[in-house]
């Protein structure tokens, strides 16, 4: 978790044990998947955008769109950040180092948790979907949960800066909040799969089983009784 503050500030320093082509094949690989992150993510935001209504739900639209947006920081800023700092701190440049360093941890808690914080909402929105049914488009619209999605990342930059004040605080208040995230996760999806099995069993009971090639449905026919 998060280090004081005071610390990271020092800079980022590179370990004298570490031969220099480690770090820069690290810097390779960072590059490498930064430039995936990045196009991947823009990717599917554009598509995401011109999709229409009734491909896919506004709602789920929305929460994708910031998750894909949460990761493309992560590609276009927090790892040139790392890779910026690492060939700031080979070149011996320890002022710019600290600096570079310490915005990068920052952004480095930041994106990670919205994703996180992201996930765990679709997660809550995909049961609410399948436990609302027709109820759902009345209850869960675009603007509440856009407005849903600005207070989460207006509480996560919020939640962050706490690392300024008190690491110790701030590392309490981030493991309990991932502890409560991965229980409403795992909980939302073992509703749903439960859900979707126990639907499943119910279809199966009240299918008619196809009939197999070449035979004939027997017709039971009910005798009358004679009246004559």
């Amino acid at each position: 978790m998060a280090d004081n503050f005071s610390v990271i500030v020092k800079g980022l320093y590179l370990d004298s044990d570490i031969p220099f082509a480690l770090y820069i094949a690290d810097v390779a690989v960072n590059l490498v998947f930064s430039a995936i992150a990045v196009l991947g993510n823009t990717f599917i935001m554009v598509a995401l955008w011109k999709l229409s209504p009734l491909q896919i739900h506004s709602v789920l639209k929305v929460l994708l769109f910031s998750l894909a947006l949460a990761d493309l920081g992560v590609g276009a800023v927090v790892q040139p950040l790392y890779i910026t700092a690492v060939l700031t701190a080979m070149s011996g440049r320890l002022e710019a180092s600290r600096t570079i360093g310490a915005i990068f941890y920052l952004v480095n808690w930041l994106l990670p948790y919205i994703s996180f914080a992201t996930l765990t909402v679709i997660a809550i929105d995909r049961y609410l979907a399948l436990y609302f049914r027709l109820r759902y488009r009345i209850l869960v619209t675009t603007r509440r949960v856009i407005t849903l999605l600005i207070l989460l990342w207006l509480l996560t930059i919020a939640g962050t800066s706490l690392v300024l004040w008190n690491h110790i605080v701030y590392n309490v208040l981030a493991n309990t909040i991932i502890a409560v995230f991965l229980f409403l996760t795992t909980v939302c999806y073992l509703k749903i799969y439960l859900t979707l099995r126990h639907q499943n069993g119910r279809f199966r009971a009240v299918t008619p089983l196809p009939l197999s090639s070449g035979t004939r449905p027997q017709i039971k026919r009910q005798l009358q009784p004679n009246t004559l």
